[in-house]
């Protein structure tokens, strides 16, 4: 089967999707189908097994033209969408063109997109969306949580729509380093004889980390260091307050921060020396978080919040979102313990592979 991806962003560019994208794409070339992606010119064409279109320097009006050019050029089978990402946000009118067009121009091939979020307060955002699905020849969620979202705001018309639910699996890879070289690393970014929090994603202002940073604020112990694995920057404007935070609570002395790391098996060996991974979403955390997989996938401890009481699994420790003292308290109870280690499944992406096949088939059964 030929199938051509088209993502705002790709890797080496900064964005969950693009990673996701990447992973999923290797994986159906893995088992013998033909992948390309048409992504931006931001974008590594240096990959094994795919091929890289980065071609787009705007997702906007004028590069439909150059989109549906190369897709001509490729004949695929599946033209697979990925929304939203780096590139389509606040691309509203493309969003809807986009596919409109390839409906139009391109009649051979099947029109696919993976939906990675849900607008939950604005209708005309929720309409968008629906446009989307309306068009689409088969309709994927990342979450299945979605599902009761689209079934409550759009009751009637759901029941036309080809859709399917399939989960994602971690972009970053469980991390194959040894225990010496794990205490090389933690000798080089000085963390011997700490106890190491890891924080790990980009900062955005639902992720928590101001909660995060108010938690260690009234933690007293002198040991306790944390690995920020990501950016932190005075140039983007919640970075820099961030940053401000930090100076003004005087923690500035506790963090180490990696910034933006090009490689995920970098990533996943920094995220498996911690003692313990706090991710303290201001949503609570979801099934498609890729930093909350990522740590399931390294086996290590993990602190996260959810919006509804949950049971605390092995390993993983719950607390309500917006409650620092009540993650200082978590951190202070389960960090020393080292015994402890999560037991969370991961999807994997060769099986998530099969699924997505099966989606692409089902199409001509509809």
């Amino acid at each position: 089967m030929k199938i051509c991806f088209i993502v705002g962003s790709f890797p080496y560019m900064d964005c969950g999707v693009g990673d996701y994208t990447s992973m999923i794409a290797n994986a159906l070339a893995r088992i013998g189908n033909e992948v390309s992606v048409i992504t931006s010119v931001n974008a590594n064409s240096d990959v094994d097994n795919i091929e890289v279109h980065n071609i787009v320097d705007k997702f906007n009006y004028s590069s439909i033209k150059l989109i549906i050019r190369e897709l001509k050029k490729i004949n695929p089978d599946i033209i697979h969408i990925q929304y939203p990402s780096h590139g389509f946000y606040n691309r509203k009118i493309t969003s809807i063109l986009l596919p409109l067009m390839i409906k139009k121009k391109i009649k051979k091939s099947k029109l696919v997109e993976t939906v990675h979020e849900y607008p939950k307060y604005s209708w005309k955002g929720k309409c968008i969306y629906w446009i989307n699905y309306k068009i689409m020849d088969k309709t994927i969620f990342a979450e299945e949580y979605y599902n009761n979202l689209i079934k409550k705001d759009f009751p009637n018309m759901y029941k036309k729509l080809n859709i399917s639910n399939i989960p994602i699996g971690s972009n970053i890879p469980q991390s194959s380093i040894c225990e010496l070289d794990k205490k090389k690393l933690i000798d080089k970014l000085g963390l011997s004889n700490k106890k190491i929090i890891t924080y790990f994603g980009f900062a955005r202002p639902n992720k928590g980390i101001d909660d995060l940073f108010k938690a260690i604020s009234v933690i007293k112990d002198e040991n306790i260091k944390v690995l920020y694995i990501g950016e932190l920057r005075e140039n983007n404007e919640y970075e820099k307050s961030l940053l401000e935070l930090m100076e003004e609570l005087n923690i500035k002395d506790k963090f180490v921060i990696t910034g933006y790391i090009k490689t995920n098996i970098e990533v996943a060996d920094y995220l498996s020396i911690s003692d313990v991974c706090v991710l303290p979403f201001k949503d609570g955390v979801k099934e498609r978080y890729g930093s909350f997989l990522a740590a399931c996938t390294q086996k290590i401890k993990i602190i996260t919040t959810s919006m509804e009481e949950r049971e605390d699994e092995e390993g993983i420790y719950y607390i309500r979102p917006n409650d620092s003292n009540s993650l200082a308290f978590k951190i202070k109870e389960v960090i020393d313990n080292k015994n402890i280690r999560s037991n969370k499944k991961v999807n994997d992406w060769n099986d998530l592979a099969k699924l997505y096949v099966q989606a692409y088939n089902d199409i001509n059964v509809k």
